[in-house]
């Protein structure tokens, strides 16, 4: 009895061993597998927050060009309505030709 005892003794201390030398090799694997996770998060958000300005700038960029356009057509309208009260002024004759620079 006390043989088998110490036999089962003796197998549980390998056992604890190679428990022990298994987690002491694991951790340093443990370490960089949590470190890469940390990395990845932070990534994660700065992606996020890249993504974010980009569409504020491509939203302020839609808006400038709305903008451009609506100034363009008033641009468009005021000479045309130059051109109306020209013709007007001349007492709705023609205007002349435009003098050519030689």
């Amino acid at each position: 009895l006390e043989m088998s005892l110490s036999d089962q003794e003796r197998r549980l201390l390998e056992k604890q061993l190679l428990v022990d030398q298994v987690t002491r090799l694991s951790q340093p694997l443990s370490e960089r597998a949590e470190n890469c996770q940390q990395d990845q998060l932070s990534l994660a958000k700065k992606l996020n927050e890249l993504r974010t300005q980009v569409i504020d700038s491509n939203q302020r960029m839609m808006a400038v060009s709305a903008e451009l356009s609506m100034k363009h057509a008033t641009a468009l309208s005021l000479q045309q309505e130059i051109k109306e009260k020209e013709f007007q002024v001349r007492g709705g004759s023609p205007s002349p030709p435009a003098p050519t620079i030689i």
